[in-house]
Protein backbone atom coordinates (compact mmCIF):
# COMPACT_ATOMS: atom_id res chain seq x y z
CA UNK A 1 0.00 0.00 0.00
CA UNK A 2 1.29 3.05 -0.57
CA UNK A 3 2.67 5.67 2.11
CA UNK A 4 0.51 8.63 1.13
CA UNK A 5 -2.91 7.23 1.11
CA UNK A 6 -2.22 5.02 4.72
CA UNK A 7 -1.00 8.21 6.03
CA UNK A 8 -4.18 10.02 5.53
CA UNK A 9 -6.39 6.87 6.15
CA UNK A 10 -4.39 7.00 9.71
CA UNK A 11 -5.65 10.99 9.83
CA UNK A 12 -9.00 10.27 9.26
CA UNK A 13 -9.02 7.26 11.97
CA UNK A 14 -7.83 9.83 14.52
CA UNK A 15 -10.17 12.59 13.82
CA UNK A 16 -13.33 9.67 13.40
CA UNK A 17 -12.01 8.49 16.87
CA UNK A 18 -11.72 11.79 18.14
CA UNK A 19 -15.31 12.61 17.08
CA UNK A 20 -16.44 9.96 20.07
CA UNK A 21 -14.96 11.82 23.03
CA UNK A 22 -16.62 14.10 25.37
CA UNK A 23 -14.89 18.28 25.73
CA UNK A 24 -12.59 18.03 28.26
CA UNK A 25 -14.23 19.39 31.40
CA UNK A 26 -12.98 22.59 32.46
CA UNK A 27 -10.77 23.20 35.77
CA UNK A 28 -12.53 23.16 38.98
CA UNK A 29 -12.22 26.61 40.48
CA UNK A 30 -10.34 27.25 43.04
CA UNK A 31 -12.37 26.94 46.50
CA UNK A 32 -12.28 30.34 47.86
CA UNK A 33 -9.81 31.01 50.21
CA UNK A 34 -10.96 32.76 53.22
CA UNK A 35 -9.00 36.16 54.67
CA UNK A 36 -6.57 36.06 56.53
CA UNK A 37 -7.47 37.22 60.09
CA UNK A 38 -6.23 40.80 60.86
CA UNK A 39 -3.94 41.63 63.17
CA UNK A 40 -4.13 44.42 65.68
CA UNK A 41 -1.05 45.71 66.57
CA UNK A 42 -0.53 47.12 70.61
CA UNK A 43 -0.68 51.03 70.60
CA UNK A 44 2.74 52.65 71.86
CA UNK A 45 3.00 52.79 75.49
CA UNK A 46 1.71 56.05 76.94
CA UNK A 47 3.68 58.78 78.30
CA UNK A 48 4.93 58.78 81.59
CA UNK A 49 2.66 61.86 82.26
CA UNK A 50 -1.07 61.68 81.47
CA UNK A 51 -2.50 63.83 79.36
CA UNK A 52 -4.42 66.36 81.62
CA UNK A 53 -8.46 65.10 82.17
CA UNK A 54 -10.42 66.17 78.56
CA UNK A 55 -13.36 67.30 81.58
CA UNK A 56 -13.51 67.16 85.41
CA UNK A 57 -15.53 64.55 86.73
CA UNK A 58 -14.09 64.68 90.40
CA UNK A 59 -16.90 64.71 92.60
CA UNK A 60 -19.89 63.81 90.27
CA UNK A 61 -22.19 60.68 90.19
CA UNK A 62 -21.51 57.79 87.96
CA UNK A 63 -24.20 59.44 85.59
CA UNK A 64 -23.43 62.79 86.07
CA UNK A 65 -19.79 61.72 84.84
CA UNK A 66 -20.58 59.82 81.87
CA UNK A 67 -23.21 62.43 80.41
CA UNK A 68 -20.29 65.08 81.68
CA UNK A 69 -17.56 62.77 79.47
CA UNK A 70 -20.06 62.64 76.45
CA UNK A 71 -20.76 66.01 76.49
CA UNK A 72 -17.02 66.86 76.20
CA UNK A 73 -16.49 64.33 73.32
CA UNK A 74 -19.75 65.25 71.70
CA UNK A 75 -18.33 69.42 71.56
CA UNK A 76 -15.08 67.94 70.57
CA UNK A 77 -16.66 66.39 67.09
CA UNK A 78 -16.54 68.73 64.35
CA UNK A 79 -18.61 66.09 62.35
CA UNK A 80 -21.52 68.80 61.19
CA UNK A 81 -24.09 65.42 60.93
CA UNK A 82 -22.75 65.37 64.94
CA UNK A 83 -23.45 68.37 66.13
CA UNK A 84 -27.08 68.52 64.62
CA UNK A 85 -28.12 66.01 66.85
CA UNK A 86 -27.21 68.71 69.94
CA UNK A 87 -28.67 71.68 68.64
CA UNK A 88 -32.23 72.71 68.15
CA UNK A 89 -32.62 73.93 64.60
CA UNK A 90 -34.79 76.74 63.75
CA UNK A 91 -37.84 75.73 60.88
CA UNK A 92 -41.13 76.53 59.82
CA UNK A 93 -44.78 75.24 61.43
CA UNK A 94 -45.78 74.05 57.92
CA UNK A 95 -42.21 71.54 57.55
CA UNK A 96 -42.63 69.83 61.13
CA UNK A 97 -46.60 69.92 61.01
CA UNK A 98 -46.74 68.84 57.46
CA UNK A 99 -43.80 67.04 56.38
CA UNK A 100 -41.81 66.14 59.03
CA UNK A 101 -39.73 63.44 56.61
CA UNK A 102 -37.82 67.04 55.38
CA UNK A 103 -36.34 67.23 58.83
CA UNK A 104 -34.37 63.81 58.18
CA UNK A 105 -30.40 64.25 57.06
CA UNK A 106 -30.20 63.07 53.24
CA UNK A 107 -28.56 59.84 53.90
CA UNK A 108 -31.69 58.73 55.70
CA UNK A 109 -34.31 59.27 53.05
CA UNK A 110 -35.39 56.51 50.92
CA UNK A 111 -34.89 56.74 46.88
CA UNK A 112 -37.29 54.67 46.19
CA UNK A 113 -41.12 56.64 45.75
CA UNK A 114 -43.18 53.88 47.82
CA UNK A 115 -40.50 53.97 50.74
CA UNK A 116 -40.37 57.51 50.72
CA UNK A 117 -44.21 57.89 50.76
CA UNK A 118 -44.54 55.25 53.63
CA UNK A 119 -41.90 57.33 55.46
CA UNK A 120 -43.72 60.47 55.12
CA UNK A 121 -46.47 59.07 56.27
CA UNK A 122 -45.20 57.04 59.80
CA UNK A 123 -43.21 60.69 60.74
CA UNK A 124 -46.50 62.54 60.12
CA UNK A 125 -48.10 60.04 62.90
CA UNK A 126 -44.98 60.16 65.14
CA UNK A 127 -45.22 64.14 65.12
CA UNK A 128 -48.77 64.12 66.19
CA UNK A 129 -48.04 61.20 69.09
CA UNK A 130 -44.76 63.02 70.18
CA UNK A 131 -46.53 67.10 70.38
CA UNK A 132 -49.65 67.28 71.91
CA UNK A 133 -52.36 68.73 69.89
CA UNK A 134 -52.13 71.90 72.03
CA UNK A 135 -48.65 72.47 71.02
CA UNK A 136 -49.07 71.82 67.21
CA UNK A 137 -51.44 74.84 67.35
CA UNK A 138 -49.32 77.18 69.27
CA UNK A 139 -46.47 76.04 66.14
CA UNK A 140 -48.92 76.41 63.47
CA UNK A 141 -49.92 79.61 65.22
CA UNK A 142 -46.56 81.00 65.48
CA UNK A 143 -45.30 80.08 62.19
CA UNK A 144 -41.98 78.57 63.28
CA UNK A 145 -40.60 76.32 65.82
CA UNK A 146 -36.74 74.87 66.49
CA UNK A 147 -36.51 71.44 66.69
CA UNK A 148 -33.91 68.65 68.31
CA UNK A 149 -33.93 65.20 66.14
CA UNK A 150 -33.06 62.40 67.77
CA UNK A 151 -30.96 60.36 66.16
CA UNK A 152 -32.59 57.82 64.55
CA UNK A 153 -32.90 54.05 66.13
CA UNK A 154 -30.86 54.98 69.28
CA UNK A 155 -27.64 56.84 70.06
CA UNK A 156 -24.65 55.59 67.95
CA UNK A 157 -22.12 55.47 70.43
CA UNK A 158 -19.66 53.56 68.53
CA UNK A 159 -19.71 56.65 66.14
CA UNK A 160 -18.76 59.08 68.76
CA UNK A 161 -17.28 56.79 71.93
CA UNK A 162 -15.52 54.61 70.28
CA UNK A 163 -18.02 52.34 72.58
CA UNK A 164 -19.72 49.21 70.70
CA UNK A 165 -23.39 49.98 70.94
CA UNK A 166 -24.82 46.39 73.00
CA UNK A 167 -21.69 47.47 75.50
CA UNK A 168 -23.13 47.12 78.80
CA UNK A 169 -26.09 45.99 77.47
CA UNK A 170 -26.22 49.10 75.61
CA UNK A 171 -26.47 51.22 78.52
CA UNK A 172 -24.69 53.97 77.06
CA UNK A 173 -27.36 54.90 74.38
CA UNK A 174 -29.30 56.64 76.56
CA UNK A 175 -26.47 59.13 78.35
CA UNK A 176 -25.54 59.84 75.38
CA UNK A 177 -28.95 61.22 74.60
CA UNK A 178 -28.96 62.69 77.70
CA UNK A 179 -25.54 64.34 76.51
CA UNK A 180 -26.98 65.36 73.89
CA UNK A 181 -30.10 66.99 74.73
CA UNK A 182 -28.28 69.37 77.53
CA UNK A 183 -26.12 70.78 74.70
CA UNK A 184 -29.08 71.56 72.97
CA UNK A 185 -30.47 73.07 76.02
CA UNK A 186 -27.10 74.95 77.26
CA UNK A 187 -27.10 76.70 73.13
CA UNK A 188 -30.30 77.71 74.26
CA UNK A 189 -29.43 79.54 77.48
CA UNK A 190 -31.51 76.93 79.49
CA UNK A 191 -30.01 74.61 82.27
CA UNK A 192 -30.56 70.68 81.99
CA UNK A 193 -33.42 68.81 82.05
CA UNK A 194 -33.37 64.98 82.40
CA UNK A 195 -34.93 62.51 80.22
CA UNK A 196 -37.50 60.18 81.21
CA UNK A 197 -36.01 56.58 81.64
CA UNK A 198 -37.95 55.30 78.92
CA UNK A 199 -37.39 58.26 76.44
CA UNK A 200 -36.58 55.64 73.31
CA UNK A 201 -39.58 53.05 73.87
CA UNK A 202 -40.51 52.23 70.72
CA UNK A 203 -43.33 50.09 71.53
CA UNK A 204 -45.55 52.93 73.19
CA UNK A 205 -47.55 55.47 72.29
CA UNK A 206 -44.61 58.05 72.28
CA UNK A 207 -45.64 59.63 75.65
CA UNK A 208 -42.64 60.03 76.96
CA UNK A 209 -41.22 62.43 74.36
CA UNK A 210 -44.72 63.74 74.59
CA UNK A 211 -44.08 64.86 78.27
CA UNK A 212 -40.88 66.21 77.37
CA UNK A 213 -42.02 68.14 74.87
CA UNK A 214 -44.76 69.80 77.15
CA UNK A 215 -42.28 70.23 79.71
CA UNK A 216 -40.50 72.45 77.66
CA UNK A 217 -43.88 74.03 76.03
CA UNK A 218 -44.54 75.66 79.54
CA UNK A 219 -41.61 76.91 79.94
CA UNK A 220 -42.08 78.61 76.87
CA UNK A 221 -45.46 80.18 78.11
CA UNK A 222 -43.77 81.27 81.65
CA UNK A 223 -41.69 83.36 79.40
CA UNK A 224 -38.37 81.23 80.16
CA UNK A 225 -37.90 80.86 76.01
CA UNK A 226 -38.53 82.62 73.04
CA UNK A 227 -39.26 79.90 70.78
CA UNK A 228 -41.29 77.05 71.05
CA UNK A 229 -38.59 74.24 71.60
CA UNK A 230 -39.79 70.05 71.00
CA UNK A 231 -37.93 67.11 70.59
CA UNK A 232 -38.66 64.98 67.77
CA UNK A 233 -38.02 61.13 67.30
CA UNK A 234 -38.48 59.74 63.52
CA UNK A 235 -37.42 56.37 64.08
CA UNK A 236 -39.06 53.77 62.45
CA UNK A 237 -38.26 50.33 61.16
CA UNK A 238 -35.07 50.17 63.11
CA UNK A 239 -33.00 46.36 63.07
CA UNK A 240 -29.44 46.35 64.55
CA UNK A 241 -27.41 43.38 62.87
CA UNK A 242 -24.24 43.79 64.92
CA UNK A 243 -21.23 41.96 63.67
CA UNK A 244 -19.45 39.98 66.18
CA UNK A 245 -15.73 38.77 66.05
CA UNK A 246 -13.09 36.77 67.90
CA UNK A 247 -10.16 37.56 69.57
CA UNK A 248 -7.42 35.72 69.99
CA UNK A 249 -3.67 35.78 70.56
CA UNK A 250 -0.40 34.11 69.35
CA UNK A 251 0.25 32.17 71.74
CA UNK A 252 -3.75 31.80 72.75
CA UNK A 253 -4.38 33.66 76.27
CA UNK A 254 -5.71 31.90 79.32
CA UNK A 255 -7.51 35.05 80.17
CA UNK A 256 -8.34 38.45 78.49
CA UNK A 257 -10.27 41.21 79.59
CA UNK A 258 -10.96 44.18 77.80
CA UNK A 259 -12.20 47.70 78.29
CA UNK A 260 -12.61 50.68 75.41
CA UNK A 261 -10.60 54.08 76.45
CA UNK A 262 -14.27 55.87 77.36
CA UNK A 263 -14.49 54.29 80.27
CA UNK A 264 -10.84 53.98 81.26
CA UNK A 265 -11.19 57.88 80.97
CA UNK A 266 -14.21 57.56 83.73
CA UNK A 267 -12.40 55.27 85.61
CA UNK A 268 -9.03 57.08 85.99
CA UNK A 269 -10.48 59.75 87.56
CA UNK A 270 -13.52 57.99 89.85
CA UNK A 271 -11.28 54.90 90.96
CA UNK A 272 -8.36 54.26 92.69
CA UNK A 273 -7.23 52.09 90.51
CA UNK A 274 -8.54 52.05 86.57
CA UNK A 275 -6.99 48.49 85.89
CA UNK A 276 -8.70 46.71 88.18
CA UNK A 277 -12.19 45.32 87.54
CA UNK A 278 -13.43 45.73 90.77
CA UNK A 279 -13.25 49.40 90.95
CA UNK A 280 -13.87 50.15 87.33
CA UNK A 281 -17.24 47.95 86.86
CA UNK A 282 -16.61 48.47 82.71
CA UNK A 283 -14.12 45.96 82.09
CA UNK A 284 -15.71 42.61 80.46
CA UNK A 285 -13.95 39.43 80.10
CA UNK A 286 -13.71 37.79 76.78
CA UNK A 287 -15.24 34.48 76.88
CA UNK A 288 -16.98 35.06 73.47
CA UNK A 289 -17.41 36.89 70.41
CA UNK A 290 -17.88 40.48 71.01
CA UNK A 291 -18.50 43.30 68.91
CA UNK A 292 -15.74 45.81 68.14
CA UNK A 293 -16.04 49.22 67.03
CA UNK A 294 -13.29 51.36 66.02
CA UNK A 295 -11.49 53.15 68.84
CA UNK A 296 -9.04 52.67 71.51
CA UNK A 297 -9.24 49.36 73.96
CA UNK A 298 -7.24 48.67 77.35
CA UNK A 299 -6.57 45.11 77.93
CA UNK A 300 -5.44 42.73 80.69
CA UNK A 301 -4.19 39.19 79.53
CA UNK A 302 -2.90 36.41 81.09
CA UNK A 303 -1.02 33.43 79.44
CA UNK A 304 -0.75 29.55 80.81
CA UNK A 305 2.70 30.40 81.12
CA UNK A 306 2.61 32.53 84.04
CA UNK A 307 3.03 35.59 81.54
CA UNK A 308 0.17 38.44 82.36
CA UNK A 309 0.69 42.12 80.23
CA UNK A 310 -1.49 45.05 80.44
CA UNK A 311 -1.53 48.04 77.44
CA UNK A 312 -3.57 49.01 75.13
CA UNK A 313 -4.83 48.07 71.18
CA UNK A 314 -6.56 50.47 68.81
CA UNK A 315 -9.47 49.34 66.30
CA UNK A 316 -9.04 51.18 63.27
CA UNK A 317 -11.09 51.61 59.81
CA UNK A 318 -8.87 48.99 58.09
CA UNK A 319 -10.09 46.50 60.68
CA UNK A 320 -13.42 47.39 60.96
CA UNK A 321 -13.63 47.43 57.14
CA UNK A 322 -12.59 43.60 57.20
CA UNK A 323 -15.13 42.80 60.11
CA UNK A 324 -18.10 44.26 58.43
CA UNK A 325 -16.97 42.27 55.09
CA UNK A 326 -17.85 39.00 57.33
CA UNK A 327 -14.07 38.79 59.12
CA UNK A 328 -14.96 36.57 62.20
CA UNK A 329 -11.61 36.51 64.14
CA UNK A 330 -9.02 39.12 65.12
CA UNK A 331 -5.63 38.23 66.29
CA UNK A 332 -4.32 40.59 68.99
CA UNK A 333 -0.25 40.71 68.44
CA UNK A 334 -0.04 41.88 72.32
CA UNK A 335 2.90 39.23 73.41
Amino acid sequence: MPRAPFALILVLVAAVAGCDREAPKPPPAPAPVKAAAPHVKEAPPQAEEPPPPPVDLAGLDEDAALVALMKHEVTADDDPDQQALARFAATDADTLLAKPSDLLPDYLKPTDAAAAAELAQSSLQLVEQQVPADIRNAIRAGGKVKVLMAEGCGADVGTVLGVPNDYDEGSAQQYLDQARFDLALEREKMKSMALPADFRDMEGDQEAIAAVNRQLFDLHRSGRTTDILVVIDLSAGCATEDRQVTLVTDPPFESLRILPAFYFTVCSQRAEDAWAPELCRWWEGVTQPLTMDQGTYYYVAKWPDGLEKRGRFVIDDLVTEAIEEGQDTLTLDIR
